[in-house]
């Protein structure tokens, strides 16, 4: 979910695009009215990208229950979901590092994968 972080969502794209293809990422903006915003949400969409807007600020009051509505209804799509804001980049812990690392974030996922959690 995003409002207003236009100085954020290219580079957040672009690195969640290190894990899954564009037509998995859904960008569901909050009545950001910032022009920067609105154009970084078009050039996401035109790659592909699913952006909904949600003006009003209603989807964050309920985004929890949103969340788990969509997550409920495309459960047969993916493996995975994960809600993220658009000033939050995944991360994990190697060898006592905090990395981002595109490799060392999908082989976390992998492990939890196998193991079944």
């Amino acid at each position: 979910m995003v409002k207003d972080e236009g100085d954020l969502i290219d580079s957040w794209v672009a690195y969640h695009r290190a894990f899954v293809p564009e037509e998995s990422i859904f960008l569901v903006d909050n009545g950001s009215t910032d022009p920067a915003t609105i154009a970084a949400l078009q050039r996401a969409q035109d790659i592909g990208v699913n952006v909904s807007l949600a003006p009003g600020g209603e989807a964050f009051k309920n985004k929890g229950n949103s969340f788990l509505e969509f997550a409920g209804s495309r459960r047969s799509d993916f493996e995975w979901f994960i809600p993220l804001d658009g000033d939050e980049f995944l991360a994990v812990i190697r060898n006592g590092e905090v990395t981002s690392d595109p490799d060392a974030v999908y082989g976390e996922f992998l492990q939890l994968s196998a193991s079944g959690k």
